[in-house]
């Protein structure tokens, strides 16, 4: 009886790992063919760009960014060629303009052509606008702090010789 029970156990558990090695199998199977869908669709040649869908309000959003984006490096450009005159750090506002203005018009290719290679020239273009930025805004710290420290130092030396 024991020998029965347990032949009918090896059986049914046999059947029960045949049964979870086949779910196994097509679940590890659906998984590969997303994946390498998702893959295949990201790595369409050997730049690995991707063909975008976008939606209307997407395409209307990207559209307003880039002209906005556009509209604020031109702003820039002619800041900084005033500051160029006052100071050297107009250079470095008319090249952080110029980055964002070309990618701006990576953007707008992007829509145009509906290719992620354009989408990643302007996340390029726009990161090192970015750190620019960074050093720039850093730089007009330390020389507004150095400007007004000595502005400081003037008034108290100015109103030192007016007590004597």
């Amino acid at each position: 009886m024991d020998f029965e029970n347990n032949k009918n156990e090896q059986c049914h558990s046999s059947h029960d790992i045949e049964e979870l090695d086949r779910i196994r199998n097509q679940v590890i199977n659906n998984f590969s063919s997303n994946s390498s869908d998702f893959y295949s669709s990201s790595n369409n040649n050997e730049n690995g760009s991707v063909t975008l869908a976008l939606d209307d309000l997407t395409v209307k959003n990207i559209k307003f960014m880039a002209t906005v984006i556009k509209v604020l490096s031109i702003l820039g450009i002619i800041v900084g060629v005033f500051q160029i005159i006052i100071l050297f750090l107009g250079i470095f506002t008319i090249i952080i303009s110029i980055k964002f203005f070309k990618s701006a018009n990576a953007l707008e290719d992007t829509l145009i052509t509906k290719n992620g290679e354009q989408l990643k020239t302007y996340f390029n273009e726009q990161s090192k606008a970015l750190k620019l930025y960074i050093i720039f805004i850093i730089v007009s710290i330390i020389i507004g702090i150095l400007f007004f420290s000595f502005l400081m130092l003037c008034v108290i030396g100015a109103l030192a010789n007016d007590s004597f």
